[in-house]
């Protein structure tokens, strides 16, 4: 469950209305407090008109039948509104999401000069500020004409208070690019830009984030997960040619996740796809395993050593290099990027930690290809924004080789991925022969595997059994 204030948009486009066809689409139950009403239409603004009722008396008896935890904030015309906002999340340790409306997209004034002035001390409160770029002008009094001064913008906003910022520049010309930030990390969240002038696009993605909150995601990953439901909105409405956002659904769409990039990465080539494809792919802990499936038809596999002083460990590559070559085979090196270009491996496979110190250029120019491991939206979109050549996603089913920081992600999750995402997939985690099918049946053309080859009585046996399915 969410709570949102906001106010009431009589022509149904924004405002409380757009926030509850969010919620409703993501089957999140909301309740909701009417902050204001809007005097306006489809096409002209004249203003506000508020509400007799204080916002505070209206938390107070919400919370007689069940405390709110995460709360989203749309127009709050008077200054009593914000304090009494801050005072009940205080109170309640509820997760803010504020997202400040200070003007109409249809032109005019919504939120006086002095209201403004007021916010600043309320910030400790808030969870998430989710201003646009005028917003955030307007707080700062100064201009955001380029991606430093979004950058200086956020960290003052954090400085202020906050525990995160969601700065959308949707307002720029060129790509739409959001600036995320909190005290752990910095991304831009990059999307293509959409033709078309839309409505309540601020509002239904702060409440997607609220919605996604309720389910117990971390902040980022909830922030990925709602600006991909509106991308989606936004291309839905491109086509319809409709400046209204319809109700918000599971997205679906390939094209729809939003790149995540590191401050200062740049737009890349892709890299190589792999000749043969992918297939079935087992992962084992010697060149002794490669040599020994090599022999009944292996094509692609993955070495995956671990706690080998330094020249052992070069010495395990190389020696599965030479058996790559002599069998043909599309050999990847997991983690170990720079002895994979030294000894001049296939490719690499790395995992999320490892994305803070690889060097992707040296990778790429070396010319070997790149997996990654993925397992929620916010991987997902920072894995795809280096155009891999595939994505691994897991683990599908519970799975004993290691310890998981994510639970199972379930063929469902797996149709989505498939249906979100247009370049090769690997499944991986839990998957046994029998549970094949199915896995394939989502749309995945290949499957990894460790302890369904390497922990079987008769290896050759179990390997020819998998290779059937390819």
């Amino acid at each position: 469950m969410i709570r949102i204030v906001s106010g009431w948009d009589p022509s149904g486009l924004a405002g409380m209305a757009a926030d509850l066809r969010v919620a409703h689409g993501l089957d999140v139950q909301a309740e909701s407090i009417i902050s204001c009403i809007t005097d306006q239409n489809a096409q002209r603004n004249n203003g506000i008109r508020n509400l007799d009722m204080p916002i505070a008396e209206h938390l107070r008896l919400l919370d007689e039948i069940l405390p709110g935890r995460i709360l989203k904030t749309g127009l709050l015309p008077r200054s009593q509104d914000w304090q009494a906002i801050a005072d009940w999340v205080e109170k309640s340790g509820a997760t803010w999401i504020c997202d400040p409306v200070f003007s109409s997209s249809l032109g005019g004034t919504l939120w006086p000069t002095s209201t403004r002035e007021s916010l600043l001390p309320l910030f400790p409160a808030m969870g998430l500020f989710t201003p646009n770029l005028d917003e955030a002008s307007q707080l700062l009094g100064r201009t955001l004409p380029n991606d430093a001064a979004c950058i200086e913008a956020a960290q003052t906003f954090l400085q202020w208070g906050c525990r995160a910022v969601l700065l959308k520049g949707g307002h720029r010309k060129g790509r739409a690019r959001d600036l995320y930030m909190d005290a752990n990390c910095t991304y831009w969240l990059d999307s293509p830009r959409l033709q078309g002038s839309f409505r309540a696009t601020g509002c239904m993605l702060a409440t997607a984030i609220a919605c996604a909150l309720s389910w117990d995601w971390p902040m980022l990953e909830a922030v990925v997960f709602a600006k991909t439901c509106l991308n989606q909105q936004l291309h839905e409405a491109s086509q319809n040619r409709s400046q209204a956002l319809g109700l918000a659904s599971q997205p679906d769409i390939k094209g729809c996740i939003p790149d995540l990039l590191d401050l200062n990465q740049s737009p890349s080539e892709p890299f190589p796809g792999c000749p043969k494809g992918l297939g079935f792919y087992p992962i084992v802990d010697s060149a002794d395993w490669i040599k020994r499936l090599a022999a009944l038809g292996l094509e692609t596999v993955q070495l995956r050593v671990k706690n080998l002083p330094e020249p052992q460990l070069r010495a395990e590559i190389r020696r599965a290099v030479a058996l790559s070559r002599q069998f043909n085979l599309q050999l990847f090196i997991n983690d170990y990027w720079q002895i994979a270009i030294e000894e001049g491996a296939f490719g690499v496979h790395l995992g999320q930690e490892d994305l803070q110190n690889a060097d992707m250029t040296q990778i790429r120019e070396a010319g070997l290809r790149l997996g990654l491991s993925t397992h929620c939206f916010w991987e997902v979109a920072r894995a795809k924004s280096y155009h891999p050549t595939y994505l691994a996603i897991g683990p599908i089913y519970e799975t004993q080789l290691k310890k998981m920081a994510f639970g199972p992600q379930g063929l469902s999750k797996l149709r989505q991925w498939r249906q979100l995402l247009s370049g090769p997939l690997v499944a991986i985690g839990g998957i046994s022969l029998e549970r094949a099918p199915d896995v394939l049946a989502c749309g995945v053309g290949c499957i990894a595997v460790v302890s369904a080859i390497t922990a079987q009585s008769d290896p050759e046996s179990a390997f020819q059994n998998w290779q059937r399915l390819f």
